[in-house]
């Protein structure tokens, strides 16, 4: 196996888990200080859509944490069987 081409699929995998991280670190910033609260209250109806769409921001991030941390892992592990097989 080429080392350039090791090098190259190494890379590949470094950014797949650096992207994780990094939203990981912006999940954590999205929600340090916010404290989550049902509200239940008519003084508080207008609250609601804010919940809403903040409820959905950080659906989206996780479904993309949790696809990206498959996609990385799944990559991992072929890079790593590869390597071993090949080397």
């Amino acid at each position: 196996m080429n080392v350039n081409l090791v090098r190259l699929y190494l890379a590949i995998w470094v950014v797949l888990v650096g992207m994780v991280i990094m939203l990981a670190l912006y999940r954590l910033l999205l929600t340090k200080g916010h404290f989550t609260v049902l509200h239940v209250r008519r003084s508080e109806l207008p609250l609601v859509p804010g919940a809403v769409t903040y409820a959905r921001t950080l659906d989206r991030i996780d479904w993309w944490g949790k696809t990206l941390t498959v996609a990385a892992l799944a990559y991992g592990l072929a890079f790593a069987v590869g390597f071993l097989f090949f080397f």
